[in-house]
């Protein structure tokens, strides 16, 4: 591993360590350093399998936050980035046995590129009829229905439609709250799209409506800790996100 990528390493576990309360999404400083080290591995790439395993992986968690959080140009641009550099470095080592592992990756990524697609193109009009179906049944169709919204949400997050995502994802926390899951009896998804809520808050300086929303995400992963461990670990999100939020309200 070279100087330059070690340095770039660490600067991308402090961004990632100092991002503790945006959903999930990766800062801009994030970003720039996944990019930076996308070029750095790019170099050499087609003659070294570790920075090629490595390109593969920064690529695949780019395309991948991308993809979720509505930027699908940008991901669309990332799949076309893997898929050159899978085609060049199986033409110089077609004959090995990495052979099989790029095929079923290139696989991989059309299936993603389809989804993409497909999202891109329905996921509001499968929201909207999952939610006419959820009147029917609503036990089987409301938490699909949610999903489908909090889809087509991130899509227009991404598109900077914050307006009409809000509206929609309201409308998934609402169906949420009417959905049952045999586990936890409200799905667990409703913590993530009231912390997305709260980040459009954010990005439009509503403090207090995030707040609001992050008090909401925190009560119910208090409620998920009593059944299951894994959630105490949102509590301590939570609570770190409320508090950065209350020390913006000071400034």
């Amino acid at each position: 591993m070279s100087k330059t990528i070690e340095l770039l390493e660490a600067r991308l576990q402090e961004a990632t360590d100092k991002n503790t309360c945006s959903n999930g999404r990766m800062s801009s400083e994030e970003e720039e350093i996944h990019l930076q080290l996308v070029r750095a591995y790019s170099k050499n790439a087609s003659k070294n399998f570790a920075d090629y395993s490595s390109l593969c992986y920064k690529r695949t968690f780019l395309h991948r936050e991308y993809f979720n959080y509505g930027r699908l140009d940008d991901a669309r641009k990332m799949y076309l980035a893997m898929e050159a550099a899978e085609r060049k470095y199986r033409k110089i080592h077609g004959s090995n046995f990495m052979l099989d592992y790029i095929d079923n990756r290139l696989k991989k990524i059309y299936r993603t590129q389809k989804s993409l697609k497909f999202k891109e193109k329905y996921s509001d009009s499968l929201a909207k009829a999952y939610d006419t179906a959820a009147r029917i049944k609503p036990r089987v169709y409301l938490r699909p229905t949610a999903e489908w919204y909090t889809d087509a949400a991130r899509n227009l997050y991404g598109k900077k439609d914050y307006a009409k995502s809000e509206a929609l994802v309201k409308k998934a926390i609402a169906k949420y709250a009417k959905a049952y899951d045999d586990e936890y009896e409200t799905p667990p998804e409703i913590m993530t799209s009231l912390h997305f809520l709260s980040e459009l808050y954010r990005i439009t300086s509503r403090t207090e409506l995030q707040l609001k929303a992050l008090r909401k995400a925190l009560s119910y992963a208090k409620m998920y800790a009593e059944w299951d461990c894994n959630f105490n670990r949102y509590i301590d999100k939570y609570k770190n996100c409320i508090k950065e939020a209350k020390a913006t309200l000071k400034k």
